[in-house]
């Protein structure tokens, strides 16, 4: 190896060139130090307090970027943009976040009412006490409509089974519908960012509740003359909707979706 080679490759060489740069209509002179790469030497970085004496030198300004525009559509513009974005995140994003759970709330409110007028012997709507007289439909009425006269003690004497829970076991019912509630409300008003309820969790509760309405409605119309194949076929639907969450790892402990999934 020549000793001129050992030379170049062990030492950096410094070159100073003449830069020249134009700021605001006049000429400066500044210097500008090139390294060539070393082994031995690392290369300097540079450092924003060196950005910022460059920019100083040359009659510039870090700040200039985030100055008020003077244009008064600019300003209005960005007052606007400004406006909008408190309100998405105030109102708006609260807003879409309990529509996002409307689809769990109403399925729950439908199941509510159908329990309740299963239980209760509601039935369809009634004619009066003549025939021409008709008792005036209201919302509950035309939405149970479709509910049979056929309670849960009736069901069990038509197709009895080896095991048949007692009547109070049926109350737990209204315990599973309210703690649904609880948790559906807590999920849509919760006050940070982060999602108690997912939208998978919130999916898996509807399609729950619809499974348990259309069981409800199969079980209330059965007669001793048919099986009920369709309530067979919907009610296992129930606690394989329901437990979904909980198979997958929730964040938060489900209360609501333990009791719904272990009871049907």
């Amino acid at each position: 190896m020549h000793v001129s080679t050992f030379f170049v490759t062990g030492v950096t060489f410094l070159y100073h060139s003449s830069a020249f740069h134009l700021s605001k209509g006049t000429s400066i002179y500044t210097k500008q130090q090139l390294v060539v790469p070393s082994p031995f030497f690392p290369l300097p970085i540079p450092s924003k307090e060196n950005n910022n004496k460059v920019l100083m030198a040359t009659g510039g300004s870090s700040s200039s970027i985030g100055d008020e525009p003077k244009c008064p559509v600019t300003k209005f513009s960005n007052k606007v943009t400004k406006a909008l974005g408190i309100l998405d995140k105030t109102v708006m994003k609260r807003i879409l976040r309990i529509a996002h759970h409307g689809p769990a709330l109403l399925s729950l409110s439908y199941f509510g009412l159908i329990s309740m007028a299963s239980m209760m012997g509601m039935g369809p709507m009634q004619v009066g006490v003549d025939a021409t007289s008709i008792v005036k439909p209201t919302l509950a009425s035309v939405l149970t409509k479709s509910v049979g006269q056929t309670t849960n003690t009736q069901f069990a004497q038509y197709f009895p089974t080896f095991v048949t829970p007692a009547s109070f076991v049926f109350l737990v019912w209204p315990v599973i519908s309210v703690l649904q509630l609880l948790t559906v409300l807590i999920s849509s008003l919760y006050p940070t960012n982060d999602e108690f309820l997912t939208t998978t969790d919130l999916s898996s509760l509807t399609v729950a509740n619809l499974f348990s309405t259309l069981w409800l409605l199969i079980s209330s119309n059965a007669t001793p003359s048919s099986l009920p194949i369709g309530s067979f076929l919907a009610l296992p639907m129930v606690p394989l909707f329901s437990g979904y969450p909980l198979r997958n790892k929730p964040k938060y402990v489900l209360w609501a979706y333990q009791l719904f999934s272990s009871f049907t």
